[in-house]
């Protein structure tokens, strides 16, 4: 398989700048912009620039990349909303929600949806995007 862009891969498009997204962090191998549908301000997913589908298939130098951009993006995560610590979920299989790879990183509070399935994300979900991958990139120096 190659693993070229994918123009039918939304997520490609997302992570290579062809459809509009707003990037938090990138390099070469990967972006991170802020997550199409998410569970709380500061949701981030960190998506390949290459079209892969699970992590097994990453070469050297995209997993470290991916490292590299979770690290960067769980600090300003940790910087700007001082949560009760910071979620990390790739799903593969069955589970996955798009045919890419990608990590979801996102800030975690106490009884958050994890715990119980509370939806309760007080002045959390509704933030405009734009303005919230500004402040994270700011967060990132």
């Amino acid at each position: 398989m190659s693993n070229e862009i994918n123009e039918k891969c939304e997520f490609c498009l997302l992570a290579n700048g062809i459809q509009p997204s707003n990037f938090v962090f990138e390099n070469e191998y990967v972006a991170a912009f802020m997550e199409p549908n998410p569970v709380s301000t500061g949701s981030i997913v960190v998506a390949t620039k290459k079209h892969y589908f699970d992590i097994d298939e990453l070469d050297d130098l995209t997993a470290a990349a991916v490292m590299k951009a979770l690290q960067a993006v769980t600090k300003a995560i940790k910087k700007v909303y001082e949560p009760d610590g910071v979620g990390l979920i790739q799903n593969s299989g069955k589970f996955r929600d798009t045919l890419h790879f990608h990590i979801h990183v996102f800030p975690r509070y106490k009884n958050d949806w994890l715990r119980g399935l509370a939806m309760d994300f007080p002045g959390q979900i509704g933030a405009n995007p734009a303005d919230t991958a500004a402040e994270l990139r700011k967060a990132l120096g």
